[in-house]
């Protein structure tokens, strides 16, 4: 009778078990407060989870904004940089012709063009303080035809065999070459360098300038339209 009313006993606890399992069940499916509890907490992840994504999206956007105001600072600075080395490369080329006329040595426009085309700021720093520091005009003149010879391979003196500075004739026949050898010509660079008679790294080196200088004009009197 004992193992029969503990058999009994146990079954019936299994029952009841299920029972209670089965009401709460029901209870989560159908009871009002439960779904709206349930309702709450799922509301409650969506709007953390919206949040941790507009924070996200917030910073990202933030780090865009960053990052263009920093570019747009750098290239701010670097165009007023740039703008700066144009005008202090203008006032030392005005020095420079200033000085010539101190010193009554007259240039010419080819003069004038090839200082232009090869104009640098440390060279002609270098040549201004040279010529000033010369304590007579005596010394001043012989230091600026030497100096300008040497840079700008100008007419002082007689021996212009090592010139590695470009005439505007010599422009003139680049340009007509380039013309009458297009991209895609065989040999071209030595077809070229058969009309202008210059080292060919030079040749390459400043066709490549001249074509990303569309706006140069070659046409009549280059000075008036040459800008560098």
């Amino acid at each position: 009778m004992a193992k029969e009313n503990k058999k009994m006993k146990s079954n019936q606890t299994k029952e009841e078990k299920q029972r209670i399992c089965n009401l709460v069940n029901l209870a989560y499916k159908f009871d009002p407060r439960i779904r709206f509890e349930e309702e709450k907490q799922m509301q409650e992840k969506l709007r953390l989870k919206q949040e941790r994504e507009e924070q996200r999206e917030k910073e990202r956007l933030a780090e865009i904004e960053r990052n263009n105001k920093l570019k747009l600072e750098y290239e701010e600075k670097v165009r007023k940089q740039k703008e700066a080395q144009e005008k202090l490369k203008e006032t030392l080329f005005t020095d420079l012709i200033k000085l010539f006329e101190t010193l009554n040595l007259k240039l010419t426009e080819s003069d004038i063009f090839q200082i232009k085309i090869n104009i640098n700021i440390d060279t002609l720093k270098l040549i201004i303080n040279e010529v000033e520091s010369q304590t007579n005009e005596i010394e001043k003149v012989k230091k600026i035809k030497t100096l300008s010879n040497t840079y700008y391979s100008l007419k002082f003196q007689d021996d212009e065999k090592n010139s590695t500075m470009w005439k505007k004739e010599e422009l003139f026949s680049l340009q007509k070459a380039m013309k009458k050898f297009p991209i895609g010509t065989k040999q071209r660079w030595d077809r070229i360098g058969e009309l202008v008679k210059k080292p060919q790294g030079q040749i390459i080196e400043l066709a490549h300038y001249l074509a990303t200088q569309p706006s140069l004009k070659f046409e009549q009197d280059f000075v008036n339209y040459f800008t560098y």
